[in-house]
């Protein structure tokens, strides 16, 4: 689970009373809701997040890591890495192999779906981005799901701010929290 910071509030107020108090990786103030499991199925997404789902498998990626944070009104979640097997590729690297595997034409079929992405006026955004930035538009947007999936839908919404990372099984389905995660740069 994430780490916390509630602005003036007591977590119990949230019905998290048994929070581990920790001092953050990173920051003062923030507490640990200790380490938590969930799984999920790829079948129940639909649109852009199918999408990159199956075209993650296809380049024969085995494990993903996620990093997310918000707070008083969204949250946020981003694709950090990717993994084939043992060896890890970078962002940019994953982005990059899925540009030049055809993303960006089957982005853009995909998000004219109704409920597709999270993403606001998608059509103008995916159009007018490189390969490359589509990508991680769309890496992002599955990233989102994902992260409702450990964290609730709606996280980051309310009088606190959160932030954490987990990693994802995509063989398993399984997602599992990473208590080591470092605050983002944009929270300090």
């Amino acid at each position: 689970m994430p780490f916390y910071h509630f602005d003036d509030f007591d977590p119990s107020d949230f019905g998290i009373e048994d929070m581990v108090p920790q001092k953050s990786s990173s920051g003062e103030g923030f507490q640990y809701d200790g380490p938590t499991e969930a799984e999920f199925d790829f079948g129940e997404f639909e649109g852009l997040a199918a999408l990159m789902f199956e075209m993650l498998v296809k380049q024969a990626v085995t494990k993903l890591r996620i990093t997310y944070d918000g707070g008083h009104d969204e949250g946020f979640a981003h694709f950090d890495r990717a993994w084939i097997g043992e060896t890890e590729l970078s962002v940019e690297i994953m982005m990059t192999r899925l540009a030049e595997d055809g993303a960006k034409p089957r982005i853009l079929e995909a998000i004219k779906k109704p409920s597709s992405t999270n993403w606001y006026n998608a059509e103008q955004m995916f159009s007018a981005a490189t390969p490359e930035k589509g990508v991680g538009y769309a890496m992002d947007d599955l990233a989102h799901k994902l992260a409702e999936k450990l964290v609730g839908e709606g996280y980051g919404t309310g009088e606190y701010q959160l932030y954490g990372a987990f990693t994802v099984d995509l063989r398993t389905g399984r997602l599992v929290d990473d208590p080591a995660a470092k605050m983002p740069p944009s929270m300090y």
